[in-house]
């Protein structure tokens, strides 16, 4: 059943647990393409203690070629706006994607046990 909202033709903005169960969904969906290249997203959180209006996804990876898990972060500010989970989770998913060796390797290491 349509809310009334959509049906009045505005969208809704989604909520923060949506945004990353899109965005989980979209990289475990890329997981063979991310194994051909020698990378694997170990995680996924959220981190709304970031002192910021908006939290960051943390993004946990392993790579070939870099010892030891990292951890990159993506703002999910979009404008003033929590980010669309499309936009989230394409931005999250090409960055792993296209990120190098070298680039994985400048990451801060992950703090996770």
């Amino acid at each position: 059943m349509a809310s009334s909202l959509h049906m009045a033709g505005m969208s809704r903005r989604a909520e923060l647990p949506e945004i990353v169960a899109f965005v989980r969904e979209h990289l475990d969906g890329m997981a063979p393409s991310y194994a051909r290249i020698g990378l694997r997203v170990t995680g996924l959180e959220v981190d709304t203690d970031n002192g910021e209006p908006f939290p960051d996804l943390l993004i946990y990876v392993e790579r070939e070629g870099v010892e030891g898990e990292r951890v990159a972060n993506h703002s999910l500010d979009h404008n003033g706006m929590l980010e669309d989970p499309g936009d989230a989770a394409t931005t999250v998913a090409f960055w792993a994607l296209e990120s190098t060796a070298a680039e994985i390797a400048r990451l801060p290491r992950s703090n996770r046990t």
